[in-house]
């Protein structure tokens, strides 16, 4: 089956979030090892450990992205098990008082979500 053009575009969305990531964990990593040695060690853990959570969602970006650029069916699973944590952060976002970025994000991931219950989106990914 052909990959449908909405999946494409999400693929393509998770390998330009993942570099993205990626590029923000490398430099988490190296500032933080940068203002530990001007701050002290408590600051170079910090931000190593914020540079190593990065990556490791870049990664998971990359993984995704590859899923749903192949059709397979546990990329269907981990978008739609992603939507759900975004759109429950997102609601705790905008319920603190972030409601601009809390809406945006609960509209993108219940979109999505939206998407990838669609009846061919679904058969696409041998879940119909």
């Amino acid at each position: 089956m052909n990959r449908p053009t909405g999946v494409t575009v999400l693929s393509i969305l998770a390998f330009i979030a993942g570099a993205f990531t990626l590029i923000a964990g490398l430099l988490l990593t190296l500032m933080g090892t940068a203002i530990g040695s001007m701050g002290g060690p408590v600051f170079a853990a910090i931000g190593a450990f914020a540079g190593v959570i990065f990556l490791v969602l870049g990664a998971l970006y990359f993984l995704v992205g590859f899923g749903l650029w192949t059709l397979k069916p546990w990329a269907w699973m981990l978008t739609v098990i992603l939507c759900g944590i975004g759109l429950a952060l997102n609601l705790v976002q905008a319920l603190s008082g972030e409601v601009v970025g809390g809406t945006f994000g609960l509209i993108v991931n219940g979109f999505v979500l939206w998407y990838m219950m669609r009846p061919h989106v679904k058969t696409a990914f041998g879940r119909a």
